[in-house]
């Protein structure tokens, strides 16, 4: 009778293993998509029974051109944590900040870019897998000099302006940038408000010529 009892739970014991194998227990917890078999249905070893999204945590993939990757390395504005914002279809803008990460750490050679991801919190799981949109990358910064490009050259790897004086000569004043927005250079160093500089023709002053200062109408 015992060894009768003993065989009866070893094939009761193989009999919950064979079971259990028709369980699937996924590793984590997300949100499934449709499943395309009914119940019953015979499938193949391997074959794929549907797609589970992690949606706590997103990620936002996108793409640097080079030239504008090292002109913002330069600036530092990829340094720290910069403010990134979602911008989803039909212009809303998501809740949450995006943190950076680094995607690659190659520049592609066949686009010229490097590619970066930033993580966004999705407590909701508002943002759904394959969700596209739009990345902002702001540096905010407050009381800021700005001039326009065309009015700064360069000389040995330095930049300059020409400083008006209050008797109308000029001076060459070099400056130090500390980056660009919009066409105009923002200064770091060199200048401070209310100065005023030569905006065109610097290619034909020196230091210490007497100009004439032209007004130029605002709407034009």
């Amino acid at each position: 009778a015992g060894r009768a009892v003993a065989h009866a739970m070893a094939e009761k014991k193989a009999i919950s293993q064979q079971i259990g194998f028709t369980n699937i227990n996924a590793p984590f917890d997300g949100t499934v998509d449709r499943l395309p078999y009914k119940e019953g249905s015979l499938i193949d070893n391997g074959a794929l029974l549907t797609n589970i999204s992690q949606l706590d945590d997103v990620y936002a993939y996108f793409s640097i051109p080079e030239n504008i990757y090292f002109q913002m390395i330069k600036e530092k504005s990829l340094s720290g944590q910069p403010d990134i914002r979602l911008i989803l279809p039909g212009g809303m803008v998501y809740a949450e900040k995006g943190e950076l990460r680094t995607a690659d750490g190659d520049i592609d050679r066949q686009t010229g870019s490097i590619q970066y991801k930033a993580k966004f919190r999705n407590p909701d799981g508002f943002i759904k897998h394959g969700t596209s949109g739009k990345l902002t990358i702001s540096d905010p910064r407050k009381d800021v000099v700005l001039i326009p490009q065309k009015a700064v050259f360069s000389i040995q790897d330095k930049q300059f302006v020409f400083l008006l004086s209050k008797d109308n000569t000029v001076t060459m004043t070099n400056i130090i940038l500390g980056g660009t927005l919009d066409g105009l250079y923002i200064v770091a160093k060199g200048l401070k408000r209310n100065d005023v500089i030569v905006m065109e023709g610097t290619q034909s002053l020196k230091d210490g010529d007497k100009v004439t200062i032209k007004k130029v109408d605002d709407k034009a």
